[in-house]
């Protein structure tokens, strides 16, 4: 059922006569407000969200058992939330209300952007000439690990590739030969990995560029044309127009 229409159902059931029992939602963006008309006749509301991804609700039931679950709620309906998640096995993760649409965006980072990311792949591996399927088990295969080294590790412990190395050419050899639609897409989670691979402690950049006679000093773990192609903004930040400076920067990162 839409989010939307939880709000339509709350009235129904507010004018049932059922009696005054904790009743959940199972949103996971939406606070206590569209089960407002069954809180004004004192029923206990709240709200019970499995973080788990279900495709297909005959064939991913099983998925509920031993899962997270977000919730938030009133005294009476958390301890309804917590006997069902005890009776599954689950986990739960305590919500501020105010704060469930990141908790719903930052599951939707997780899950839903990962598919996406994954069709990307699926799409650019058949570009390379390896047959689809092949190309499905591979990847998926090579996903697993890094979300099994990130549940061990943490991200920036996790994080491996040429970026994480500071190898720069090869990141430049993707985008050179990434069609225009990927190429943004690959240069937004390359900024994102920079800044993990700087947490880690390497080395991004050192630029020194004047106005008038521009000149350029790079240090180069990862390098100025990485730099120039991502577009990026690190520390003060700076902009590009065909690879030359537009204004004085220092970026604050030193080399080794």
């Amino acid at each position: 059922m839409p989010d939307g229409r939880i709000r339509s159902v709350a009235e129904r059931l507010a004018h049932s006569g059922l009696p005054q029992v904790p009743v959940l939602h199972t949103s996971g963006v939406l606070g206590p407000e569209p089960l407002e008309p069954l809180q004004q006749r004192h029923f206990p509301v709240g709200s019970l969200h499995p973080l788990v991804s279900i495709a297909d609700p005959a064939r991913d039931a099983h998925k509920l058992h031993g899962a997270w679950y977000g919730v938030e709620g009133m005294p009476a309906a958390l301890e309804v939330a917590r006997a069902i998640v005890d009776a599954l096995h689950g986990r739960l993760i305590r919500i501020d209300p105010r704060g469930k649409p990141l908790y719903h965006a930052a599951a939707v980072f997780a899950s839903n952007y990962a598919v996406a990311l994954l069709a990307v792949a699926e799409r650019v591996m058949r570009e390379a000439g390896v047959e689809p399927e092949l190309a499905r088990d591979a990847l998926t295969g090579l996903a697993a690990g890094a979300v099994q080294n990130v549940a061990a590790a943490g991200p920036v412990d996790a994080l491996t590739g040429p970026i994480a190395r500071g190898d720069d050419e090869t990141v430049s050899l993707h985008l050179a030969r990434l069609s225009g639609e990927d190429r943004p897409l690959y240069s937004v989670l390359a900024r994102e990995t920079l800044l993990l691979a700087r947490a880690r402690g390497l080395s991004l950049l050192w630029l020194t560029v004047n106005k008038g006679n521009p000149s350029v000093q790079v240090y180069r773990r990862l390098g100025f044309r990485i730099a120039a192609d991502l577009m990026m903004d690190i520390g003060g930040g700076f902009v590009m127009d065909d690879y030359r400076m537009e204004k004085t920067l220092q970026v604050p990162l030193k080399p080794e």
